[in-house]
């Protein structure tokens, strides 16, 4: 970084703004721990999104402490040249939140810098609208950041967001630019379809009121996203419905992902019902899938119906039973395969709510099943393949479990399901959290030995 420095310098008219500009930019980046010898005693720190100024060593860094972040880096500082002048400025990168795919957040404003004649900072002042930040011309150049730190922080990960978690959107708009609201919340509003998010809410906003603009908003119309009351991150400028789609994805969990999916069949839905148990409207093929008791037959037969070549299975491996020959093929091939095999027939009326399959050479099972009793009730009961007798602490039940109490009743029957020295999965035709839950719950741990006394 120090030859991009260099060379970044020696390309400058103006040495002593360019000297001044890396210090501070150094500073900002957390390189430098103050700014004496970068600013004067009695430098002015001002903004065009704010009344007022700081003044001096302390004042300016006082002010500045809420941007540099206790933790995790939440400004970056990069070396550049003003829209206009192209003098040297420092360019400054906010990260709204710490959610998502991070980088380095967006440009929010630039320093354009006045020196004295010791080459100190005698004025700073934060340019947040006009020109626009991001018609800076940019050089690459962090000072105080190594290549590694500045890919570290490019590529930084945080925590995703559920779309159960509360999540609004926000249209804000210059009152004197009114005449795109209509067009600009048609956009917003089909890409929150899009994305299964609520139709964003509309603020017109006064730009020559100064608490208006203590709200950060640009002068360009701006997207911003909530969760609860805390603002995730702000879109600024942004027309195109591709490019916000794109941008709100990197906060979100995939549509895909079974975190979200369950969240999504709830939205579309409405609350389950018991009856969802016993749903006779499922196709032919999926009725078949969800009574193969094997679990390595399970998989395989899911593998062929997503390729679309469920027909070439003989008719004998899509039984519910297999017979004892067909078993010990299983088993002669791999013992693991045999797994579920053994596990006692569906009752009439019963299905598996979910099953524990043993990380062991047999692969061995444990059932939990429910039966409908036709009175707005089930029946449960839990099952192995040794036979053995467990006691539930919930016999009958008169709405659908949650995926946490599922694994809680793998856990606290007796004797306990998960009391075992093997590795073990929970999975599920009805749950698709259900193994994401018990890792959750502490059930047994991924990796160690999965015990519970």
């Amino acid at each position: 970084m120090e030859k991009q420095i260099q060379s970044w310098l020696a390309s400058q008219k103006n040495t002593a703004k360019a000297q001044a500009a890396i210090r501070m930019a150094s500073y900002l980046n957390r390189a430098e721990d103050t700014l004496e010898g970068i600013v004067s005693t009695k430098c002015v720190h001002s903004s065009q999104a704010w009344c007022g100024a700081n003044v001096g060593v302390e004042g300016i860094e006082t002010g500045l402490a809420s941007w540099l972040g206790p933790e995790l880096r939440k400004t970056f500082a990069e070396l550049g040249a003003e829209p206009l002048r192209g003098e040297p400025c420092i360019v400054l990168y906010v990260r709204d939140s710490f959610t998502g795919a991070m980088g380095l957040g967006q440009i929010r404003s630039y320093f354009r810098l006045c020196v004295d004649e010791q080459g100190l900072i005698e004025e700073l002042h934060a340019v947040s609208f006009q020109p626009a930040p991001r018609e800076c011309a940019l050089s690459g150049v962090f000072p105080g950041l190594s290549a590694e730190q500045l890919q570290a922080e490019r590529v930084r990960m945080g925590e995703l967001l559920q779309r159960s978690d509360e999540l609004t959107l926000e249209l804000h708009i210059r009152e004197d630019q009114a005449a795109q609201m209509s067009a600009l919340t048609a956009v917003v509003t089909e890409v929150a379809d899009r994305l299964l998010l609520p139709a964003p809410g509309v603020f017109l906003f006064d730009s020559s009121n100064a608490s208006d603009l203590r709200k950060d908003y640009s002068i360009h119309p701006s997207i911003a996203l909530f969760r609860g009351n805390d603002r995730v991150v702000i879109l600024e400028g942004h027309t195109d419905p591709k490019a916000i789609e794109h941008e709100l994805k990197k906060f979100l969990y995939p549509m895909d992902d079974p975190t979200e999916m369950a969240w999504i069949e709830l939205a579309r839905n409405g609350p389950p019902k018991l009856e969802d148990y016993f749903a006779s409207d499922l196709s032919q093929d999926e009725q078949v899938i969800r009574k193969i008791k094997g679990t390595h037959r399970s998989t395989m037969v899911r593998e062929h119906q997503a390729a679309g070549t469920l027909e070439s299975i003989p008719k004998a491996w899509l039984e519910h039973s297999l017979s004892e020959q067909l078993r010990s093929v299983l088993g002669r091939e791999n013992p693991s395969f045999r797994g579920g095999e053994d596990l006692p027939d569906l009752e009439a009326g019963e299905v598996e709510l979910a099953r524990i399959s043993l990380q062991s050479v047999h692969g061995e099972v444990t059932s939990l099943r429910a039966r409908d009793l036709e009175n707005g009730q089930a029946q449960l009961r839990m099952v192995d393949e040794d036979e053995t007798e467990f006691t539930l602490p919930l016999l009958r039940i008169n709405r659908p479990l949650t995926s946490e109490e599922v694994g809680g009743l793998f856990r606290d029957v007796f004797p306990s399901a998960t009391s075992t020295e093997c590795r073990f999965t929970m999975s599920s035709h009805f749950y698709a959290r259900l193994e994401e839950d018990r890792r959750r719950l502490g059930i047994g741990t991924d990796g160690e030995q999965a015990t519970q006394s």
